[in-house]
């Protein structure tokens, strides 16, 4: 008797959760048909960018000119490089580091990219290359006629500058200089690698 009861007991309570579960539901302010109304998603203009998805009237970008200098090294095939950037910040807000993308880092055999790589291997030249990675021999920024040598903050495929100094809004303008090298994987990201031929070895460089 006393088992019989208690599986009354569950089957009122599991009755009991289900009708307050689709009580819930059913009284839920939500419509997923709201978002196929074309008036649900309206977004209003600013300043910075129209309804329209335009450029508004203080519409802005920050911009960047740069000139590379490199020198390869057949034999070791290692790239060795340096990098003047002009970097203007005409956002409307101080800034206070500037981040540099290091792709060459993928290829550093304890990269993120390198864990998540399958055990069979993918198209690039990631597992078993352990030489990949860029080596930041300096960095520099000069700001009005002032050089600042930089401790560069690197994560990965990301390398924060820390200024010592705000770069100030509207079209304030710093310089940097960055001296690096790198070892070119035979298996680059498509645009990076070295092909063998009876003629020589030709290296494609563009990433």
């Amino acid at each position: 008797m006393k088992h019989v009861i208690s599986s009354v007991s569950i089957l009122f309570v599991i009755t009991f959760f289900a009708q307050a579960v689709f009580a819930q539901d059913s009284i839920s302010i939500y419509n997923k048909t709201n978002l196929f109304d074309p008036t649900f998603l309206q977004q209003d203009g600013t300043e910075f960018r129209s309804a329209n998805g335009a450029p508004g009237s203080k519409y802005w970008q920050n911009s960047v000119n740069y000139s590379i200098h490199t020198t390869l090294d057949e034999k070791d095939t290692t790239l060795k490089g340096a990098v003047a950037i002009n970097y203007t910040n005409n956002s409307p807000d101080k800034l206070n580091y500037l981040w540099l993308q290091l792709d060459q880092n993928l290829f550093n055999p304890n990269s993120r990219g390198a864990a998540i790589t399958p055990v069979s291997g993918d198209r690039f030249d990631v597992q078993g290359y352990t030489k990949g990675g860029y080596h930041i021999e300096s960095a520099t920024i000069i700001y009005k006629g002032k050089s600042y040598k930089i401790d560069p903050v690197i994560t990965d495929t990301r390398m924060q500058l820390r200024l010592p100094f705000s770069l100030m809004p509207n079209g304030d303008k710093v310089d940097i200089k960055v001296n690096y090298n790198f070892s070119i994987p035979q298996y680059g990201a498509d645009r990076m690698g070295r092909l063998y031929t009876k003629n020589g070895v030709v290296y494609q460089l563009a990433q």
